[in-house]
């Protein structure tokens, strides 16, 4: 016989916490306000090299944690137009800071977002977003320097993002599926540093696509438990010189 030896390891660096702080007032049945509130404390993307700034150039390259803060802040605002039309619109901000070694990437950003639901039938509705968001990058990791001084790289941009849904409740299969969701997604970054390519090769004339579809199916086992399975394909692609 053959005997394993099984080893168990403990790898705090792969765990995450996230808090999320939601609050909704009505007013009236058909109108809403909402605050939402997340915040997601360091998370390590991988390890990235780095020279310190007025480091030597003459010494190898360290590689460091790479690790990010999202501080995410909305309001929305929902509202049931009639037995036909539902709508949404969101402002949100969100920061994320870098750690130390990397500070130049932080972003600040703002997006605006709205969504407005249709509901065809009882068996089929459509829904459709439309969101745009404005993000400044910090593009300095030295107190001397400026953006357009930097010899950081600049990741601002600016990005458009469309999504069409449509949920199906299918009434022959009402026994065996609640609903079926599928939905569409393309968002579209464009990067708006004004530096020359040799100087932010990067970032300079960079237009990264995004594109996304999903299938859920849900199923209603009873009262308080729902089963859903769902299926994504995502895919991002890059253009830049």
């Amino acid at each position: 016989f053959k005997v394993e030896r099984f080893t168990y390891t403990h790898n705090p660096i792969k765990t995450n916490i996230d808090f999320h702080f939601y609050v909704r007032q009505y007013f009236g049945k058909s109108k809403s306000l909402e605050l939402y509130g997340h915040f997601s404390p360091e998370q390590l993307i991988r390890m990235l090299s780095d020279r310190p700034p007025y480091g030597d150039f003459g010494q190898p390259i360290a590689w460091e944690e790479f690790r990010f803060q999202r501080n995410t802040f909305n309001v929305a605002w929902r509202q049931k137009i009639n037995k036909k039309f539902s709508g949404q619109l969101i402002f949100e901000k969100n920061l994320r800071y870098y750690n130390q070694p990397f500070i130049e990437n932080d972003i600040d950003a703002w997006e605006i977002r709205g969504s407005l639901a249709y509901k065809i039938n009882r068996t089929f509705s459509m829904s459709a977003d439309y969101s745009y968001e404005d993000a400044t990058g910090r593009s300095v990791d030295t107190a001397d320097e400026t953006p357009e001084t930097s010899d950081n790289g600049d990741s601002s941009y600016k990005r458009d993002l469309y999504r069409l849904g449509l949920k199906i409740k299918p009434a022959f299969a009402k026994k065996i599926l609640r609903d079926i969701d599928m939905s569409f997604l393309f968002m579209d970054y464009y990067y708006t540093t004004t530096r020359p390519l040799a100087e932010d090769t990067y970032h300079v004339g960079r237009n990264d696509r995004y594109y996304k579809a999903t299938i859920a199916l849900s199923r209603k086992i009873s009262k308080p438990l729902t089963l859903k399975a769902a299926v994504r394909r995502t895919e991002r692609v890059v253009h830049s010189p």
